[in-house]
């Protein structure tokens, strides 16, 4: 993953696990990641602060990910729901 604001100081890694769930009826999505960030010289941002903002930055992201992650496999779902009762009503 490349975020959009800093990605030369923000570098996210992860794995992504599909499992079976629901007795074969659901999938289970497992998201682990490493965020590591690089806010030393950071422009605009005094030496001082630089911990804070990163710890701001840490949290943001933290946050950030697993929100999208989360909707993108509720779309995901539901156009593959749809997907499967269009398919029922051809049958």
């Amino acid at each position: 993953m490349e975020p959009h604001f800093y990605p030369d100081r923000i570098k996210c890694s992860g794995v992504t696990r599909y499992e079976p769930a629901m007795a074969g009826r659901g999938t289970r999505i497992t998201f682990v990641t490493n965020i590591e960030l690089f806010v030393h010289d950071l422009p605009g941002v005094p030496a001082v602060l630089e911990d804070t903002v990163s710890k701001a930055i840490e949290f943001f992201v933290s946050v950030l990910v697993p929100q999208n992650f989360r909707k993108i496999a509720q779309a995901v779902g539901g156009l593959l729901d749809s997907e499967a009762r269009g398919a029922e009503g051809d049958a």
